[in-house]
């Protein structure tokens, strides 16, 4: 099942829970096919969102399982290749294949960034987050395969240096201060490349993500200082993608708005990050993912219904509200890529 808000419905949806007043009354059963009257009904209760059944909820559930999967490998192997109760890393290949295949056959713009928002709460969700979206720039910027496979694994590892330092940080077992905490934690990439400098089936491509995945083109970055074209492009497409995932799971857990996000980014293209890795970052991210309430210029209330690919600031979007508030109950649906003098002015929670 998923959430949708009730203006999104078309009539015909299968309610997947049951609506039930504030007052404990069933009103509809869960199984019921949605008839444009019940929409109307839901409407003038004021109901915002409900969950339904379609014919996308099973590709849905089934990219969510892919990711999990995803998690699970990455984390098994990873604590198994540590601990040295197994040393088949190379395993992981498997791993990024699933994701490059996953990607490839994802149509229009394929970040699926509510997802990635809840789904990354972990270190390994994290670096499956990091992947997909590395691999999806790295298509973008057709780079042929080989390099997008290697770019693949090197983003499924770039931080499993932490595992070292918060192994070590346990065995000390005593009090680090918060300073000495991050001096400690930006060696995380050395001690990741030399925990797989002598893997001989990982590339030096993967192998200079690990080391390299915080440089940035200024030289601000490390542990090097690299500037500009001495980091190498694998190394620059995953500088965006950690980035991209750490502000939108940030630390402190607020809610950053998508749009945000990207122009925290977008705004140091060229400064901190690759250009051309931006670009293609830019174009593949759903600025205002699908269900987002947005106000348009001209004072309308509307919800995303459809992403327009190279054009994420100009999806397709259903009217709900026209610029008196007035409630809208007839389809008025508008293409951003057509529509060229309306434009999407803020996001409503």
């Amino acid at each position: 099942m998923k959430q949708v808000n009730v203006f999104m419905l078309t009539g015909n949806e299968v309610l997947a829970q049951d609506i039930v007043s504030a007052s404990g009354i069933l009103l509809i059963p869960k199984g019921t096919e949605l008839k444009l009257e019940y929409v109307d009904k839901l409407i003038e209760l004021k109901y915002e969102n409900i969950y339904i059944k379609d014919k996308f909820d099973e590709l849905t559930t089934e990219e969510i399982e892919v990711m999990s999967e995803c998690k699970e490998k990455v984390k098994n192997l990873v604590e198994k290749f540590f601990y040295r109760t197994d040393s088949k890393l190379s395993e992981l290949q498997e791993v990024a294949e699933d994701i490059i295949a996953d990607a490839f056959n994802t149509p229009e713009v394929v970040v699926n960034v509510n997802n990635i928002r809840r789904n990354s709460e972990d270190k390994y969700m994290h670096s499956v987050n990091v992947c997909s979206i590395s691999v999806i720039i790295a298509i973008d910027m057709k780079l042929d395969k080989n390099k997008i496979r290697d770019i693949a694994i090197g983003a499924l590892l770039h931080d499993i240096g932490y595992s070292y330092i918060k192994s070590m940080i346990e065995t000390q077992n005593k009090e680090i201060s918060e300073e000495a905490l991050k001096k400690e934690l930006k060696k995380h990439v050395v001690y990741g490349y030399s925990m797989m400098e002598n893997e001989d089936w990982i590339s030096n491509v993967s192998k200079d993500i690990i080391l390299s995945h915080h440089e940035r083109v200024d030289g601000s970055g490390y542990p090097f200082r690299r500037k500009g074209d001495e980091i190498k492009i694998g190394s620059q497409i995953v500088a965006v993608a950690d980035v991209f995932d750490n502000i939108i799971n940030g630390s402190d857990k607020e809610e950053v708005k998508i749009y945000n996000a990207i122009e925290k980014i977008v705004c140091k293209s060229g400064i901190l990050y690759n250009e051309k890795v931006v670009n293609s970052f830019r174009n593949n991210i759903a600025v205002y993912p699908n269900g987002s309430k947005v106000r348009t210029n001209e004072n309308e209330t509307a919800i995303v219904i459809r992403q327009n690919h190279k054009f994420p600031t100009r999806p397709v979007i259903k009217i709900i509200r026209d610029s008196s508030g007035k409630q809208i109950t007839a389809e008025v649906i508008k293409d951003l890529t057509k529509c060229l003098t309306t434009f999407i002015e803020s996001t409503l929670s």
